[in-house]
């Protein structure tokens, strides 16, 4: 997992700022996901969400 701030090598600075902003991108729409699933009811629906959390977990990885 790369260190915030920490230029990954090979990659411009650039580069690296649009890798950072993609990353908290999926870090924040997996913490919406989180919180929607505690609060679901129905478990479908639940484990439709846990299966989308997984996905981008994966993604980050």
């Amino acid at each position: 997992m790369p260190v915030p701030g920490k230029i990954d090598q090979g990659n411009t600075l650039d580069e690296q700022i649009a890798a950072d902003e993609h990353r908290q991108k999926i870090e924040k729409e997996i913490t919406k996901l989180e919180k929607q699933a505690r609060a679901e009811k129905q478990p479908k629906k639940k484990f439709e969400l846990a299966q989308q959390i997984k996905k981008l977990k994966d993604e980050l990885r």
